[in-house]
């Protein structure tokens, strides 16, 4: 390969890397951003929900799912071109020929190769964290949820009670007022029957006084 050509090649490559390595990292720095409001967001809803029995959902998590999901594929995506493009600043490398040039090359790409690595490593870093305190807040969310359901268990089981004593209550009212009804009209009888008792005493009397005379 002409050493002009090979150099210019190169040089190409080492522009495109520092692009890519640019919005790499501004990208980074978005998506560390992301996951940290997602964890802040999440300790303050975890407090509020402490105190309050709404059933909220922990975090407006859709939205910030569906940003982090996004962000993780361009940062994938911006990853896998710089790999290629050190890939082919290695090729360059190693076909330079001339061991001066051959030796800067090789620093100039070992450096991209270590910003590369350190940029892969932060991103699998930062979405790791991400997941991870995804996944606790929805376990989480759903020992509330259990939690909640459990509440509204009781709340509707107290009131199944209460309702039940409610009932209870108006039949042994009703019970008692059946049984003083009875007993009224049990008196009532037995005063029909002593009334009429007396009557018959009266007659018997006036028939025995009339006999007499």
């Amino acid at each position: 390969m002409h050493l002009k050509a090979c150099f210019l090649g190169n040089s190409d490559l080492r522009k495109q890397a520092r692009q890519l390595e640019n919005e790499l990292d501004l990208k980074l720095v978005s998506f560390s951003k992301l996951c940290t409001s997602y964890s802040h967001g999440s300790s303050r809803d975890g407090r509020r929900d402490r105190y309050s029995s709404d059933t909220t959902p922990l975090l407006n998590g859709s939205s910030q799912d569906r940003m982090f999901e996004a962000m993780a594929v361009e940062i994938e995506q911006l990853l896998g071109k710089l790999t290629a493009v050190n890939d082919k600043m290695a090729e360059y490398t190693n076909s330079a020929g001339v061991p001066s040039l051959n030796a800067a090359l090789m620093h100039t790409l070992q450096r991209h190769r270590d910003i590369l690595q350190d940029y892969t490593h932060e991103f699998h870093k930062t979405k790791t964290n991400f997941v991870a305190v995804r996944e606790r807040e929805n376990l989480m969310g759903s020992v509330r949820k259990d939690i909640e359901r459990e509440k509204r268990g009781q709340g509707e089981r107290e009131r199944e009670r209460e309702e039940r004593e409610k009932r209870n209550r108006r039949e042994r009212r009703g019970q008692r007022g059946e049984k003083r009804e009875r007993e009224r009209d049990e008196r009532g009888e037995r005063k029909r029957g002593e009334r009429e008792r007396r009557e018959r005493r009266e007659r018997w009397r006036e028939r025995k006084r009339e006999e007499r005379t």
